[in-house]
């Protein structure tokens, strides 16, 4: 079982929309948050990973509760997701299903999914 750990955050404002990233102390795992300042509802998180020997210890789950926190935090009524369907093993659909997370859009690569906070 995943050990809590303190998660590293690092913000850049590119000026049309902020990125944080959570990273973990040890390194293993990450996770981004971008927000539009013309959509401020909306926390767009990507590139949630975690390094093989980490994986199945539940460092995902923590970096996703921690990435919806910081989504809150913000005021944000939705957090989304775009889930490459060409590319990504559909369990990971799946994680993100069970973790709140519902398809509500289809592009030619992408499926954009949505958690309402």
């Amino acid at each position: 079982m995943f050990l809590y750990c303190d998660m590293i955050l690092h913000t850049n404002d590119w000026g049309y929309f902020k990125t944080e990233t959570l990273i973990t102390d040890d390194g293993f795992g990450m996770v981004g948050i971008d927000y539009e300042k013309d959509k401020p509802e909306v926390a767009m998180i990507h590139d949630l990973s975690v390094i093989p020997p980490a994986r199945k210890k539940g460092m995902a789950k923590a970096l996703l509760t921690k990435a919806i926190e910081q989504a809150r935090e913000h005021n944000c009524k939705y957090a989304e997701l775009n889930y490459c369907h060409r590319v990504t093993p559909q369990w990971v659909y799946n994680w993100y299903e069970r973790n709140g997370f519902e398809e509500v859009g289809f592009g030619n690569w992408n499926i954009l999914m949505r958690k309402t906070l």
